[in-house]
């Protein structure tokens, strides 16, 4: 059974059971507030979400056929229970093994603090995982094969001026 928002124990309302319009009221004080932690937006966009907010307890939710969360659009299963497996393409094989490098520790911290590296995030992911995979690969041969480093910095930064 779905538990109620409300504690009537305590007689407090949960953000649930605010009313739009106390939402979307201004405040007056003019002191500085911190931003360290809470909602960082304007209350109005607060208000817009409370006015059109879908429970996930809603019974016009599709729902999965195996477990009952809630249906991904357009098949009758959840993100846990799709089995369509994404066709491999170089930028996502590159992305994988990016992250696995990067659990483990093994990018370098001198390469991904330059500049070279951070100016690289506009770039399409695909290209880009591609691009950081070749200047890791080529990172430790940079002082031994500098044609083959220069080669691979070269179209990262090609890739950076075509965006």
């Amino acid at each position: 059974m779905a538990t109620k928002h409300n504690n009537k124990q305590t007689g407090r309302l949960s953000f649930f059971q605010v009313p739009a319009n106390i939402l979307a009221m201004e405040t007056t004080d003019t002191a500085p507030r911190s931003r360290v932690g809470g909602w960082r937006g304007h209350p109005n966009s607060i208000a817009t979400l409370h006015k059109y907010r879908v429970s996930l307890a809603s019974p016009a939710l599709r729902r999965c056929v195996r477990c009952r969360q809630v249906a991904m659009r357009g098949i009758a299963l959840c993100r846990v229970h799709d089995t369509r497996k994404r066709q491999d393409t170089p930028g996502r094989m590159a992305r994988r093994v990016l992250a696995q490098m990067d659990r483990r520790g093994l990018l370098p911290a001198e390469l991904v603090n330059t500049p070279g590296w951070r100016d690289m995030a506009p770039v399409a992911w695909g290209t880009r995982d591609r691009l950081r995979l070749a200047l890791v690969l080529a990172w430790d041969s940079r002082d031994s094969e500098p044609l083959a480093w220069a080669r691979a910095w070269r179209a990262a930064r090609e890739a950076v001026r075509g965006v």
